[in-house]
């Protein structure tokens, strides 16, 4: 499977025709090295971050297709995230993940060094669909 910038995450039996281009990595092995893709952004020209929530981090892959570590592990603390929701490049050569299992976002850098942790203001209606269920829809 390719994402809209070209890269395979994962063989799969998709109609190849389908593509948007020929890929620009391919990263693990098939079927083997992820689980459950949520989010991917580029790291820089050479490196690239896949959220996959069954291994319950954030990994750093080479374009070239080698697993370079990982970052945000599974806990409570600085630098570890719950249930990660979203990642997104903050142009400053940080990656910002959201936690919505705990409610805030984490800083990193490029190398997943743990910058700074914000907790977030969500009003109370706001669904907490990771920690609590979903209120009844009217």
């Amino acid at each position: 499977m390719r994402d809209s910038a070209g890269v395979v995450l994962r063989s799969s039996a998709v109609d190849e025709s389908l593509a948007l281009g020929p890929p620009i990595a391919q990263l693990g092995l098939a079927g083997e090295d992820f689980g459950h893709i949520t989010g991917a952004q580029f790291l820089s020209d050479t490196t690239i971050a896949v959220v996959d929530q069954y291994a319950e981090a954030v990994g750093i892959w080479s374009l070239s297709g080698d697993r370079l570590g990982q970052f945000a592990p599974r806990g409570d603390g600085p630098g570890e995230l719950r249930s990660i929701s979203a990642i997104v490049w903050a142009g400053s050569g940080n990656v910002v993940v959201a936690d919505m299992g705990a409610v805030r976002v984490e800083t990193f850098d490029r190398f997943g060094e743990h910058g700074s942790s914000a907790r977030l203001s969500l009003p109370a209606s706001f669904p907490q669909r990771f920690s609590r269920p979903c209120p009844t829809p009217l």
